[in-house]
């Protein structure tokens, strides 16, 4: 299974993106801001391959666990963690709403919100989660390798605000 992250827009806050899997569009994604020198929890990791796997243990797995959605302490076998990031551990894919909620990992949502005055919000995104999940669970039980390719086309936000429309195409 290929999962491609498409970098679309930033600001000095957040960082959004599409979520293709397999060609398809599947969702959006909330990151954390491109920087030069990484900032711990306020840093998206750089663009690139990487191969998605499930952990089994962290805080991020017993919120999970314990969650108050009955679907997801039902589905939940693991964290889809991103591995093999240079100078980056422990990024996940899991719910959120804003940067404050990413620590470099990437949200899934349906809904978003960012600007070059504000920062990305992100909504539905439990419901995205547990879309994203199951499809991602089931490559695994096929015993299919699960990649995330990573394309920075992003701009900033005011880049795009003050673009004239024909040049956007």
């Amino acid at each position: 299974m290929n999962l491609t992250l498409i970098r679309i827009a930033h600001n000095n806050e957040s960082s959004i993106g599409s979520l293709y899997i397999d060609g398809k569009p599947e969702c959006f994604i909330l990151e954390d801001q491109p920087q030069a020198k990484k900032v711990m929890h306020e840093t998206r990791i750089p663009q690139g391959t990487y191969k998605i796997t499930l952990r089994t243990e962290g805080r991020w797995y017993m919120r999970m666990v314990e969650h108050k959605n009955e679907e997801i302490r039902k589905i939940h076998r693991g964290m889809l963690y991103v591995t093999e990031v240079p100078g980056f551990e422990y990024i996940l894919f899991h719910p959120g709403n804003t940067d404050n909620d990413t620590s470099g990992c990437l949200i899934p949502g349906e809904i978003l919100t960012h600007n070059k005055y504000s920062r990305g919000y992100i909504s539905n995104s439990t419901f995205s989660y547990i879309r994203l999940y199951k499809q991602v669970i089931a490559a695994f039980d096929r015993k299919d390798d699960v990649r995330l390719q990573i394309i920075d086309l992003d701009i900033t936000i005011a880049e795009a605000v003050n673009k004239p429309l024909s040049l956007m195409n």
